[in-house]
């Protein structure tokens, strides 16, 4: 798995990793350092995830590379919506009457 982390991460996908194990199992996934992200992962366990706001996740989720550690079920949701929330509310390409057939 270190080598789709890292054929990802070149290829600028962001990476956020969601797991129910020990976030040292997780971030031993993760590749070794590359030029540009020697930053270990944010790590936020399900502990402190179930303590933030909505809000503060959404925050949470601005950093470049995420583990998601000790997680239920129920916790990916709330990710996972949150997420949807971002893209949501992300901006959107222009359009126009250049895009439309007519």
């Amino acid at each position: 798995m270190p080598e789709a982390i890292a054929r990802c991460a070149s290829a600028g996908i962001r990476i956020i990793m969601v797991t129910g194990d020990h976030p040292r199992t997780g971030a031993g996934d993760r590749p070794p350092d590359r030029p540009g992200h020697e930053r270990a992962p944010v790590v936020i366990n399900g502990e402190q995830l179930r303590l933030m706001s909505p809000t503060q996740l959404q925050l949470a989720l601005d950093a470049p590379e995420i583990l998601f550690a000790r997680v239920a079920a129920e916790q990916k949701m709330r990710i996972v919506e949150a997420l949807r929330t971002r893209v949501k509310s992300s901006p959107s390409p222009a359009t126009g009457s250049t895009t439309r057939r007519r």
